[in-house]
């Protein structure tokens, strides 16, 4: 069972983060579907910022093909909110179920057991619509980083949604843990209490063309 709850879509990654990692570079944007693009990248570690080497995946959506369809984890069946609101599921096969093309993680879950039978009643940290439906309200200050699209894959970030922003029109939306890059501003080292994480994080395009995903990983 993944960290963070399943996010669907035809995927993302934030370019701008993985830019915390110091000196990154990068492979060229690789076409892997219509609509969607990948890159990987690592970082050096000659800069002194940062003594961990990572690598990071990103995946690049335009959301201005007209093919490209966002899917968030909806609600499981008998939904009772704040205690039974999605099914657990690995990414892979919350892929195969919805016949999608990329799937990757989404916001915090509970109980967060990696290998607890799938379709396991469990409840989200943060705000999540699936579909227009709220599955979980942001009902606290905490897990209050939260992107959000319409029916139209316009999307916004609220990088501290709280008190909690309207949810009216939003077609989709998902909560991470705080914002890591605001303005331009690295945040990642005001944040949290200062260890080394990967991080699986979400980001938009400035002209919010593009939907951007990363999965980053510590080497050793």
């Amino acid at each position: 069972m993944s960290r963070l709850r399943s996010w669907s879509i035809a995927a993302a990654a934030c370019l701008a983060i993985i830019r915390l990692l110091g000196d990154p570079a990068f492979s060229p944007w690789t076409p892997i579907f219509k609509g969607i693009n990948y890159t990987i990248g690592t970082n050096s570690t000659r800069s002194g910022d940062f003594i961990n080497r990572a690598v990071g995946r990103v995946f690049r959506v335009d959301l201005m093909d007209p093919d490209v369809r966002l899917l968030a984890t909806p609600r499981i069946d008998n939904f009772n909110p704040g205690v039974r609101e999605t099914a657990g599921m690995t990414v892979s096969r919350f892929l195969q179920t919805n016949r999608l093309q990329v799937a990757v993680n989404g916001g915090f879950f509970d109980p967060s057991g990696y290998y607890l039978p799938e379709n396991t009643p469990m409840i989200i940290s943060g705000l999540a619509i699936s579909g227009g439906e709220i599955v979980s309200p942001q009902n606290t200050r905490s897990y209050a980083a939260a992107v959000l699209f319409d029916a139209n894959k316009v999307g916004r970030i609220v990088h501290t949604n709280w008190p909690a922003v309207s949810t009216d029109g939003v077609e989709h939306a998902i909560s991470g843990n705080y914002p890591l890059l605001y303005r331009g501003k690295n945040l990642g080292r005001q944040t949290g209490n200062g260890e080394v994480h990967p991080r699986t994080a979400i980001g938009l395009s400035e002209d919010g063309r593009y939907l951007f995903r990363l999965l980053s990983r510590i080497c050793g």
